[in-house]
């Protein structure tokens, strides 16, 4: 019996969180980039509220799927500071276990400052520290749960793509869920297709979704979601998720498009509803194997974040996460 049920790879941060009363957003004509937070240059700008929190992919995902009641570990990289033993000590009082974290010694451990605008929008300012610094010696993680989570690596934690793909297709019985992260998405489809092939559950975004389909092919005719999930899936995984903010998000399995409404609610901030989403999503599977029960769990659980500043706060309980019939999920 395998001790975990997921294990998370990735981010680690101490995350600050300036709430502004202002409207910030620029609309472009990018399609990459929809939309820009904009400040007059040399402005001041003030919040309205201060806000200390934890975030990073991995820190999120293993928090989510603790609450939900499944058993999780995490894979990060701490200095040896006082944000790190923060960090360790959120991580133990939510129940998961830190045995695999990494120390970097003299190296600071990653801080964020995030700018949140009256509408729940956001633009964050990071500091990576040791999350550039990540590397796995020890493999042998991959035998000790049902699913591996892999979110965003940056700087030289990127090295250990080209392994981990190794690994995983070597560990076959471990399922991998993948969100990958700015500088993956920015790599293209070229440096992402072997790790592809070996991913159960690929989660991104519209936009994310997007740039990688353009990256492969910048003439690619890219009418609408449904026209990107079903080019992605011809990649390899098998099942693939995209998220659309406020207009839903998609889930396909080579077979059935399912498309979910998202529940309405007061936005705060929506920092961490990506990491909320995917990882509600994965739990979904883990507990119940059905789509359409997945898609409407991690509705619920993202609106919840939304509804909160910062990125764990709203991740919810699974016995608080009720009437998932209430999210309308249909066949697109």
């Amino acid at each position: 019996m395998r001790k975990f049920d997921f294990i998370t790879i990735g981010g680690a941060t101490r995350d600050i969180f300036f709430k502004t009363d202002g409207d910030w957003i620029l609309k472009t004509l990018d399609p990459t980039r929809e939309r820009m937070m904009c400040f007059e240059y040399g402005a001041k700008v003030i919040p309205r509220d201060v806000h200390f929190s934890f975030g990073g992919g991995a820190l999120n995902t293993a928090i989510s799927f603790a609450r939900l009641g499944l058993k999780a570990s995490t894979i990060i990289s701490l200095g040896c500071d006082e944000t790190a033993d923060a960090i360790l000590e959120n991580l133990k009082k939510e129940r998961v276990e830190v045995g695999l974290a990494v120390s970097k010694g003299l190296h600071r451990t990653g801080v964020s400052v995030i700018i949140v605008d009256r509408k729940g929008d956001h633009t964050a300012i990071l500091y990576r520290g040791t999350n550039d610094k990540l590397n796995i010696v020890n493999w042998d993680f991959f035998k000790k749960t049902q699913w591996v989570y892999l979110s965003s690596l940056t700087g030289e934690s990127e090295k250990i793509l080209p392994r981990f793909s190794r690994e995983a297709k070597k560990h076959n019985k471990t399922k991998l869920a993948w969100n990958p992260g700015y500088y993956q998405i920015k790599a293209g489809y070229q440096k992402l297709k072997n790790l592809l092939l070996q991913t159960d559950v690929f989660i991104v975004n519209k936009d994310e979704a997007t740039e990688l389909v353009l990256s492969k092919d910048k003439n690619c005719n890219l009418k609408d979601v449904k026209s990107l999930i079903l080019e992605i899936e011809k990649w390899g995984p098998k099942i693939v998720l995209i998220t659309d903010g406020a207009n839903g998000a998609y889930a396909f399995d080579g077979k059935k498009i399912y498309e979910a409404q998202a529940v309405k609610t007061k936005v705060m901030d929506t920092t961490g509803a990506g990491d909320s989403f995917g990882s509600s999503f994965v739990a979904g599977l883990e507990l119940s194997g059905s789509i359409e029960k997945s898609l409407a769990l991690a509705s619920i659980n993202a609106s919840s974040v939304v509804s909160h500043i910062g990125a764990q706060n709203g991740l919810l309980p699974l016995n608080k996460i009720k009437n998932l019939k209430k999210v309308k999920v249909k066949l697109r």
